[in-house]
């Protein structure tokens, strides 16, 4: 887990990017004090597996963060998105609604 969070203090979102690649760099540099540099050697096809099994962490953590999302729109305190006795009843309800901006609508 990350240790800084960044927060925006501008109105352009580009005046952040600095702040990202910061990030970036530490995030590597911290992998290269684990595991050294081998990776810089590795065979495209691991590299290439890599991004794709990050990729899919990526996309799971996204779904987890939409589920609390509509946990706490549906009325649910700190998107307690299991627990939440109210949101239990009306889950289905809320995403075949799609009452989650970007949330896919089903029939």
């Amino acid at each position: 887990m990350m240790e800084n969070r960044h927060t925006m203090k501008d109105a352009n979102p580009l005046a952040a990017w600095p702040q990202f690649m910061e990030a970036v760099r530490l995030r590597m540099e911290k992998a290269r004090q684990a595991y050294g540099d081998a990776s810089f050697s590795r065979p495209l096809a691991e590299l290439a597996g890599e991004v794709e099994e990050e990729l899919l962490d990526v996309c799971g953590w996204a779904f987890i963060l939409w589920c609390r999302i509509a946990a706490i729109r549906s009325g649910c305190p700190n998107g307690a998105y299991k627990a939440c006795k109210t949101h239990q009843s009306s889950r289905a309800m809320i995403l075949r609604q799609g009452r989650v901006i970007g949330a896919p609508r089903t029939s």
